[in-house]
């Protein structure tokens, strides 16, 4: 029972951790390259802010997919416990 708890557990963490550290690298880089655009054309930080934006909505994005994800993981673990 341990094994089976433990083995469920990992998979849903492994899946939340991957998709938490996805979720943060959209916002850094879309940052990232809004500051490489502003500094190759020598504009205000307006491309920084649209990456910004841009990452932020990503990151929008894949949360709502990891959500969906755990919970279709969740459903998994709770059929194969019914068996």
């Amino acid at each position: 029972m341990t094994e089976e708890g433990g083995g469920r557990f990992t998979r849903r963490g492994a899946l939340a951790y991957s998709g938490a550290i996805e979720a943060v690298l959209a916002i850094l880089i879309g940052v990232g390259l809004g500051y490489l655009v502003d500094r190759w054309l020598e504009s205000a930080p307006a491309f920084m802010l649209v990456g910004l934006v841009a990452g932020f909505g990503s990151f929008i994005l894949l949360i709502v997919r990891l959500t969906r994800k755990l919970a279709e993981a969740e459903e998994d673990g709770e059929t194969t416990d019914g068996e």
